[in-house]
């Protein structure tokens, strides 16, 4: 033995051809997960692609009398956010608000504001969401927000 590393001795060779190492196992190849079932589950009913969309669960008359009556006491949009058109819905209904929070509040901000916010814009916000109420009952062909015929 040389500085403590033992001589090449042939008959102590490597039994077999050489194997190269693993790769570690992941932990889901150890404990296997079910797998989905493919195709319709159990409640759930397939919609076909081809056809006409399904009518909406919102009335139309629902959704036009929202929109068309209650600007008359102040309160916009609702109709258009029953329906699920929200980005329409939110503009008139905080449009509508500001101009009543503004007309009310807003003489501590100067005598010009609240003339114009009272006569310009609350009356135009009402007048466009009434406008919209009846675009709403007249119209054929209104859809809600997913793009669904209302009946």
């Amino acid at each position: 033995m040389l500085h403590g590393v033992a001589p090449y001795d042939p008959r102590m060779s490597h039994p077999g051809p050489w194997v190269p190492p693993q790769e570690p196992r992941h932990e889901l190849e150890l404990y296997p997960q079910p797998q989905p079932t493919w195709g319709p589950q159990p409640g759930w009913s397939p919609q076909p692609i081809w056809g006409p969309p399904p009518d909406s669960d919102k009335g139309k008359l629902a959704a036009g009398l929202l929109q068309l009556l209650l600007p008359l006491v102040g309160v916009c949009g609702v109709g258009r956010l029953y329906a699920g058109h929200v980005g329409i819905g939110l503009t008139q209904l905080l449009a509508g608000l500001a101009g009543i929070v503004l007309g009310c509040c807003g003489v501590s901000l100067s005598m010009f504001i609240v003339p114009l916010v009272l006569v310009l814009i609350t009356p135009g916000v009402a007048l466009w969401s009434m406008i919209d109420g009846v675009v709403i009952l007249a119209g054929s062909d209104f859809r809600d927000g997913a793009g669904r015929p209302m009946r």
